[in-house]
Parts: C-alpha cells; sequence; structure tokens
C-alpha cells in the first residue's frame, strides 16, 4: 500500500507521540517529603546532614529512605529527630540509641 490509497492522518501521527512536556504523576511518598524537612542530630551535638533519599517504588509507594551522616559517636545516647513544616508547629523525637 502506498500513501496515496491510504493517506496519513497527521494530525494522528503527532497524537499519538508523547508529550515529552508532561510529568509522570509521583509516588504518593512524594507528598511527604515535599513539604516536610527533617533535621537530624544527636544528644552530643552532632548535626548529621541529609546526604542522599529515595521515595516510592513498584514495592513501596508510600516508602521513604533518607541518608544523614555521619553516624552518632559512640559517646551519644539519643538521635534527635526534628520535623519542620511550614505554618505548623515544629515536631520534636527523641529516639534513644542502644549499643
Amino acid at each position: 500500500m502506498d500513501e496515496q490509497q491510504h493517506p496519513v492522518d497527521e494530525s494522528a501521527r503527532q497524537t499519538s507521540q508523547p508529550d515529552r512536556r508532561v510529568r509522570p504523576p509521583t509516588w504518593p511518598a512524594a507528598r511527604l517529603t515535599t513539604n516536610v524537612q527533617l533535621l537530624v542530630g544527636d544528644d552530643v551535638g552532632t548535626d548529621q546532614r541529609f546526604a542522599s533519599g529515595e521515595e516510592g517504588g513498584d514495592d513501596s509507594p508510600w516508602g521513604v529512605l533518607r541518608r544523614y551522616p555521619p553516624a552518632p559517636p559512640s559517646s551519644a545516647t539519643a538521635l534527635r529527630l526534628r520535623l519542620v513544616v511550614a505554618g505548623r508547629p515544629d515536631v520534636e523525637v527523641t529516639v534513644p540509641l542502644t549499643a
């Protein structure tokens, strides 16, 4: 068959191409980290800094993994977490460290 017998519909061709400007939906976990800042420290004054993380996935769409080095020193007995959300009171949690 040639194009004269079956002309190509240009509008169909254009709509069949993916629109590169459209972003795919995010994982539900992304909503947990977009507006929440997590600050991590310990009871001896070490400030752990965000280094890397992952959110969502086929097996865990709500899963969030964050890495905050350095590890607390051996003299630390508690890890302190502060969750900060604009316009809301901060939430602070102290987690005892065990050997």
